[in-house]
């Protein structure tokens, strides 16, 4: 008799843990392919005797607090050359730079369960500016939370307010469109790249701390020539997108908006969720370009490609922006300076290139001790001045 029950726990085991493995299975695919990183520091830490981090406690709000100590973050970005070109206001600046909201905690929603959470594991990806407002993507490293953006006031510089994103999308990149008030993510939904958009009205009437709920998308666009969108920017009236590759060559597309600001595609239903459904049509500008771009930003006549894996220094590529040529590559480049390690994506305002770094994230400061918890501002014209490093 006991055997027979033994061998009916066992079973029941056996099945608790397959339906278990079933559900966690159907989240993730929505996760995205983690990053790899090696698992020695940045060659800066070696000689850091302090600890590099000021506390890893999660905080019960989400807010800008710092994550790194600032004598070893200046340390870590003054060993780069760029360094000369950051914005300079008040001879400290570094101490001045924008903190990255909620990397010691962040508000928003457990995926599973559905209820308010809190999360100390995101991790920045995306940054764009409109007239008012700065916005910093991330992801929940923990894979417990889902995706957010973070609004910052331009005006004040502090944070204002959390967008909540439907599910778990990596958030690459994003882009805002000034023409038509339209910030646009980037997004992976049923195994295929997408863009999705969220209208300026209803980013400014959001408010999760009232509602408890994703926040409503203008349109999601489903892209099938691309393998993952996991970059975009705004120029001209259409929204270049890109593929990050970590071996191969990654792919940059360019696709047209309408008159409306959706992208240009064939309509499939309207949701209340996720607005006007749509799956794009062909890209109206299809090239290579370097391995691992992480982000890009076109100015000038020129386009500024980020590249960033793991602990080693970044890249920023700057090429003659071409809509002729099939691939963009190492020897076409104009310049190529060497940035902090694991910078994500950038952007242009101003004369100004900002940049956004991955390292404040939990899952890469406990690994590495020591990175970027601000947005780091260089002035475009000095930058560019700067010594080619190939």
């Amino acid at each position: 008799m006991h055997s027979k029950r033994w061998g009916m726990n066992i079973l029941l085991i056996i099945a608790f843990v397959a339906v278990i493995s079933g559900i966690l299975s159907q989240y993730h695919w929505r996760f995205p392919y983690g990053q790899e990183l090696l698992s020695e520091r940045f060659s800066t830490t070696k000689t850091i005797k302090q600890p590099s981090i000021i506390t890893n406690q999660v905080a019960k709000q989400t807010a800008q607090l710092a994550i790194f100590r600032l004598p070893n973050e200046t340390k870590l970005i003054f060993d780069y050359q760029a360094a000369d070109s950051l914005q300079n206001e008040g001879g400290a600046p570094v101490t001045n730079a924008t903190l990255i909201p909620g990397l010691r905690g962040t508000r928003s929603i457990i995926t599973l369960s559905q209820q308010v959470g809190i999360s100390g594991g995101l991790v920045p990806q995306g940054i764009a500016y409109s007239p008012k407002y700065i916005f910093i993507s991330a992801y929940d490293g923990a894979y417990k939370v889902n995706s957010v953006i973070y609004v910052i006031n331009r005006q004040t510089m502090r944070y204002e307010k959390t967008l909540v994103l439907h599910g778990q999308p990596h958030t690459g990149g994003i882009a805002y469109d000034a023409d038509h008030q339209r910030l646009w993510v980037c997004g992976y939904s049923h195994r295929e790249a997408t863009l999705f958009s969220i209208n300026l009205a209803t980013i400014e009437h959001y408010q999760f701390k009232s509602q408890h709920q994703p926040i409503q998308y203008a349109s999601l666009t489903y892209l099938p020539q691309l393998k993952r969108s996991s970059q975009v920017t705004y120029y001209q009236h259409r929204l270049y997108v890109g593929y990050f590759s970590k071996g191969d060559r990654g792919r940059l597309q360019a696709y047209k908006l309408n008159t409306n600001g959706f992208l240009a595609g064939r309509q499939s239903q309207t949701s209340k969720q996720f607005g006007r459904v749509s799956i794009a049509t062909s890209p109206v500008l299809n090239q290579t370009c370097p391995t691992q771009i992480q982000g890009m930003t076109i100015v000038d006549g020129m386009i500024l490609m980020s590249q960033s894996y793991g602990h080693q220094s970044s890249k920023l590529y700057v090429f003659k922006l071409s809509r002729r040529a099939n691939a963009y590559t190492k020897s076409q480049a104009l310049m190529i300076i060497k940035m902090p390690p694991m910078m994500e994506q950038i952007g242009n305002e101003d004369g100004q290139l900002y940049a956004v770094f991955e390292s404040g994230g939990r899952r890469y400061r406990d690994k590495y001790g020591v990175g970027v918890d601000r947005i780091l501002t260089f002035d475009l014209t000095t930058l560019l001045n700067n010594e080619v490093t190939q």
